[in-house]
């Protein structure tokens, strides 16, 4: 009778043990314990999930020449025990950035990725406007009369967050005219008519 009462409370002691480490998202390939042994190999990374962030190729840089890599390992549709686990894994691998780069580097990491996104955002602008349909049948109406290549988007600084899109046509035989003028958030890629 006693072993059987031993037996009952190690099996629901371990299912509780179990339950816990499967909350925790230690049945995950990013969890504390794993953040462990990649910083002990020397291994430092941060893990991202979610919807991919407009800068995550600029992160990814910069992270590089700070000794760092990110690591996206979700889109959109992530498990919530996968989440606590990759939570966890950054944890312990920001306190090792800490420590190896200094209580800062955040606000220095992010000013760069910034900087650099925004002397890379002249082609993702051109890329936002072309795709608007507005804009592509536009493009596409000036094509059919003038021929391919007579119409373009330029880009242009107009404040730290907004730039300046042209639709440029060059009829023939007569200088370059600018059709349309748009302002394009360079964060959101949201695209209105500038009217100056």
């Amino acid at each position: 009778m006693k072993a059987k009462l031993w037996v009952t409370l190690l099996l629901m002691l371990l299912s509780a043990i179990m339950f816990m480490m499967y909350g925790e998202g230690l049945f995950t390939r990013y969890n504390c314990f794993t953040a462990q042994w990649d910083k002990y190999r020397g291994h430092t990374q941060l893990v991202a999930y979610g919807e991919s962030l407009i800068i995550a190729q600029q992160q990814k840089i910069i992270a590089g020449t700070k000794g760092f890599q990110i690591k996206t390992i979700a889109g959109c549709f992530i498990d919530a025990n996968a989440v606590r686990g990759a939570e966890a894994y950054n944890k312990v691998m920001l306190k090792a950035l800490n420590k190896k780069l200094g209580i800062g580097w955040r606000k220095s990491f992010d000013k760069s990725v910034d900087s650099l996104y925004r002397l890379q955002s002249g082609e993702v602008v051109r890329r936002a406007v072309m795709l608007n349909p507005d804009v592509a049948r536009y493009i596409a109406h000036f094509d059919s009369i003038l021929g391919k290549g007579k119409s373009w988007i330029d880009v242009d600084q107009l404040h730290d967050s907004v730039r300046k899109a042209y639709l440029i046509v060059w009829p023939r035989q007569r200088r370059p005219i600018i059709y349309k003028k748009y302002a394009v958030d360079i964060y959101t890629l949201g695209i209105r008519e500038y009217i100056n």
